[in-house]
């Protein structure tokens, strides 16, 4: 497969995406201590100055890198959603979730589209059979559920 770093769209568009962050970020940065608020817009454009070009510099890259960026990107998504949403704390749901986007990300490498449309339904058997596993009643309809809208959102979509 071709790289898109050599594609004058891509790089078009990468450069476009990188200097309006840049600009955002040099415009928030003389104003971070002002305000909470402010301070928190400058760490999160931190994160993506630093973030960002390396997603494009995978993205573009030729095969395998692009799935890898993808597959990398899901996971940091997931890790994002499983803090926002406070079941971080449950290990065995967190780690079904990594292992099923990773599964996914190779199904998609091999080209194996009954794998890559199957795993989906062995994660939500496996994160059905959890709270038996874990002989646990409470809150575990809430957390079969948020890992699964996170490893179909963020992983299998």
């Amino acid at each position: 497969m071709q790289s898109q770093l050599d594609n004058p769209l891509f790089r078009e568009t990468a450069i476009l995406i990188l200097g309006i962050l840049l600009v955002s970020g040099l415009a928030v940065f003389p104003f971070r201590n002002k305000n909470a608020n402010i301070l928190k817009a400058w760490h999160s454009l931190q994160s993506w100055l630093i973030g960002a070009p390396i997603v494009f510099i995978l993205i573009g890259s030729g095969h395998p890198w692009p799935v890898v960026g993808l597959v990398i990107c899901g996971i940091f998504a997931c890790k994002e959603f499983f803090q926002m949403t406070g079941m971080y704390h449950r290990n065995t749901y967190v780690w079904l979730t990594y292992f099923s986007v990773i599964a996914m990300g190779v199904a998609i490498m091999n080209n194996d589209k009954v794998w890559y449309e199957f795993v989906p339904m062995i994660f939500l058997g496996i994160a059905c059979l959890l709270p038996i596993i874990h002989n646990e009643a409470k809150n575990m309809i809430q957390y079969v559920a948020l890992s699964f809208l996170a490893c179909n959102f963020m992983g299998w979509a």
